[in-house]
C-alpha cells in the first residue's frame, strides 16, 4: 500500500559519470561541500555530498529522515558520514557506505528495510555488508553486491522479489548474478546485467515490465539487450540505451511515457535520442541529454515539470541546462548543476524541496543547504 500523497518515486541509481561532461568539472574540481547524488522518495529527499556526508529532509513521519525523530523537516539535516550510495523510497530510505556496509530506516511495515523484522526504524540501521548500491520502491527493496549477485527483499504479492514466489521477505534473498544496475517501481522491478540486457519482473497491469503483456511476473524475463541503465517508480519506466536512446513503456494516462499519445504501451516505446540521465516520478518524468539540457514530461499538477505551470505534458519540454543529475519524486523534482548546487520544485508540503518553507515551487529554486 501506498502512504501519502498518491504519486511515488523511484528511482534510478547510475554511476555519476556524467559529472565529467558538465561545464567542465571534473574530479580534481569537486569540492567537500558540492552534491554529487541526489534521490526522491515519495515525500522525502536525500542528497549525498563529494565528501560523503549525507543529507535528509521533507516527510518523517515513520523516521526516513533518520536523526531520530518523527518531525518534518524542510531543511537538510546531516545525518551521518562515509557514505557512497543513497535510495528513498516510499517513506522510508537505504543508504550504502563506502566501506560496503548497507544500512536502512524508516518505514518497515513489509520488511523492506531488510533487518528481519516489520520495526520501524528513526536512525540508520546496519543490515549487512559488501553491497555496491540499492534501489527502494513502494515496499519492496533491491541491491546490488559488489560481486555483481542480486538481492531482494520487502513485499512479493506481485512477484516483484524476482524469487519465482510471491512470498515476502523480511531479509535480502538471492536472485543471480552478473548484474550491473537495478530499479525498483510501484511493486516491480528491473535490472541491467553485464551484457546489457535488461530483465523485468512483478506487477505489470499498464504494462510496465515492457514484455508486450499485462501479466505479472514472479521471475525476471528479458525485455530487450542494449540496455545501460533504467528508471522506475510508478507504474511506467523508462531506460536509455547504450547509443544515448531513450525509451519508455507502461502507465501514460498523464503523459508520463512522453511519446505524445496518452495511450499506454507494453513495449518499449523510442522517445528521443542524445540522453544521459534518466529519472522516473510516480507520474511525471525527467531527462538529462548530454550536453547537460533538462527535459521534463507527464503530470504536472504540483508543477513537478518546472516549466512554470501545472499543465500536464505528454512529450519532453525543455527547462533548462547546466544539469548534472536529477531526481523525481511524488510530485517533487530534484536537479544537481555544474557547480554542485541543488535545485527542486513541484510539491512541498512536508519541506521535500529543502528551501526552508511548505510552498509549491512551478519553476527549479536553488535549495538552501
Amino acid at each position: 500500500m501506498r502512504r501519502g500523497k498518491t504519486n511515488q518515486l523511484y528511482l534510478t541509481l547510475l554511476l555519476p559519470a556524467f559529472l565529467l561532461f558538465a561545464g567542465g568539472c571534473s574530479k580534481k574540481d569537486v569540492l567537500p561541500t558540492q552534491y554529487i547524488w541526489i534521490e526522491a522518495g515519495n515525500l522525502h529527499s536525500m542528497a549525498l555530498r563529494s565528501d560523503g556526508s549525507l543529507f535528509v529532509w521533507g516527510k518523517n513521519d515513520f523516521g526516513q529522515v533518520g536523526n531520530g525523530t518523527t518531525t518534518d523537516y524542510s531543511l537538510g539535516k546531516l545525518i551521518g558520514a562515509d557514505y557512497s550510495k543513497v535510495a528513498a523510497g516510499n517513506s522510508y530510505s537505504l543508504a550504502v557506505k563506502k566501506d560496503g556496509t548497507l544500512y536502512a530506516w524508516g518505514y518497515n511495515y513489509q520488511g523492506e528495510l531488510g533487518d528481519g523484522t516489520i520495526i520501524n526504524q528513526v536512525f540508520p540501521l546496519l543490515i549487512t555488508s559488501d553491497f555496491a548500491s540499492v534501489a527502494a520502491g513502494n515496499g519492496h527493496s533491491l541491491g546490488l553486491k559488489t560481486d555483481g549477485t542480486l538481492w531482494t527483499w520487502g513485499y512479493n504479492i506481485y512477484g516483484q522479489l524476482g524469487d519465482g514466489t510471491k512470498v515476502s521477505s523480511k531479509v535480502p534473498k538471492l536472485i543471480g548474478g552478473g548484474f550491473t544496475n537495478i530499479a525498483a517501481g510501484s511493486n516491480y522491478s528491473l535490472a541491467i546485467k553485464s551484457d546489457g540486457s535488461l530483465l523485468a519482473w512483478g506487477l505489470n497491469n499498464a504494462g510496465q515490465l515492457g514484455d508486450g503483456t499485462t501479466i505479472d511476473r514472479s521471475s525476471p524475463v528479458v525485455i530487450g539487450t542494449g540496455y545501460s541503465a533504467v528508471s522506475a517508480s510508478g507504474l511506467f519506466t523508462l531506460a536509455l540505451k547504450t547509443d544515448g536512446t531513450l525509451v519508455a513503456w507502461g502507465a501514460n494516462d498523464l503523459g508520463q511515457v512522453g511519446d505524445g499519445s496518452g495511450i499506454s504501451k507494453n513495449l518499449p516505446t523510442i522517445i528521443g535520442s542524445g540522453f544521459s540521465t534518466i529519472a522516473a516520478g510516480y507520474t511525471h518524468s525527467l531527462a538529462l541529454k548530454t550536453d547537460g539540457s533538462l527535459w521534463t514530461w507527464g503530470n504536472n499538477n504540483r508543477g513537478q515539470l518546472g516549466d512554470g505551470t501545472t499543465v500536464n505534458k505528454s512529450a519532453p519540454v525543455l527547462i533548462g541546462t547546466g544539469y548534472i543529475y536529477i531526481a523525481a519524486g511524488d510530485g517533487h523534482s530534484l536537479a544537481v548543476k555544474a557547480n554542485g548546487t541543488i535545485w527542486s520544485w513541484g510539491y512541498n508540503a512536508f519541506g521535500q524541496l529543502g528551501l526552508g518553507t511548505s510552498i509549491d515551487q512551478h519553476t527549479p529554486q536553488q535549495a538552501t543547504n
